[in-house]
């Protein structure tokens, strides 16, 4: 992890990402950290200058007024990908997927691609944040990349995890 905890919001600045930006805002606060929205424009030729940027500012809740805000222009899931490696993000957070067209069902969405493809963790929200997460559950198929996934987890929601419950990951098979 970085020297200061970074929280990538991944946000198409519709009324849907409200939600996974209350919960970003959250995060980086409780970890003492910061936050970076990345906004990516996926048409070809839109302006992704000074003006747009100060344009999406302005849609900011006061709570995330200091955030860093990115503005690229290309393919949502690969650039959101890209910036959270260069930055070497900590936590992505994202909404849940939207089927815009067939092509999602048949391609997968932007958060699948988020998901399969970023080197950081991904958090999904999909209810509006009430307070800090009391339960965490973490899926298992005992194999390297999920013992990565319940270490993140715990790393990332230390006051829900303790030594003593956290699970040994055995490769022994049962007999």
């Amino acid at each position: 992890m970085t020297a200061t905890f970074e929280t990538l919001l991944a946000s198409d600045f519709s009324a849907r990402c409200d939600r996974p930006l209350d919960r970003a805002v959250q995060i980086a606060r409780d970890h003492g950290g910061k936050l970076t929205i990345a906004h990516v424009l996926e048409r070809q030729g839109a302006p992704s200058g000074p003006e747009t940027v100060e344009r999406l500012r302005a849609e900011l809740p006061l709570t995330a007024q200091d955030a860093n805000l990115i503005v690229r222009s290309g393919s949502a899931p690969k650039m959101l990908a890209q910036i959270a490696a260069e930055r070497g993000s900590d936590l992505i957070v994202t909404g849940v997927a939207r089927y815009n067209s067939i092509g999602d069902y048949l391609l997968g969405t932007a958060v699948d691609h988020i998901v399969r493809n970023a080197q950081a963790p991904v958090l999904v929200v999909r209810r509006r944040a009430t307070g800090p997460y009391e339960q965490i559950v973490v899926a298992t198929d005992f194999s390297d990349c999920s013992r990565a996934a319940l270490l993140s987890a715990a790393q990332l929601f230390p006051q829900l995890t303790s030594p003593s419950s956290m699970p040994s990951m055995s490769r022994t098979k049962p007999g």
